[in-house]
């Protein structure tokens, strides 16, 4: 069995994250750590097993890396994840937000970019 290195979550969640954190060793303060690690001039996004995300801060960034995967044919998606590609053809952005109410689905597509945060081409 195989254990993952990186678990990236919504970090809205605080109390979440922070008990996620603390199940698999890691430091519960992690906001405090984040702030340490930059003040060494250190990437605590690299080192951190959990890893939250920030849709009010990083949505437009999400989105962009969401969109260039699939531009680029890095990501292909089954036919029968109906729902995913709904939210796909749905998705109305503005200024790198996506608008909730236009949107069908958009928990299933705040899902579906978490989980390619994962995989960075830079």
């Amino acid at each position: 069995q195989t254990t993952p290195d990186k678990v990236i979550v919504d970090g809205s969640a605080a109390d979440f994250v922070q008990s996620l954190k603390l199940k698999i060793g890691e430091r519960g303060d992690y906001l405090k750590e984040r702030q340490e690690y930059k003040a060494q001039g250190l990437e605590w996004e690299r080192s951190t097993k959990v890893l939250p995300l920030y849709f009010g801060r990083q949505n437009k960034e999400m989105l962009t890396h969401t969109k260039n995967l699939i531009d680029n044919q890095m990501v292909a998606i089954h036919p029968k994840f109906d729902k995913l590609i709904t939210f796909l053809r749905t998705a109305s952005e503005e200024q790198g937000v996506i608008d909730k109410d236009k949107s069908s689905y958009h928990d299933i597509g705040d899902s579906f970019m978490l989980s390619l945060w994962y995989f960075q081409t830079h």
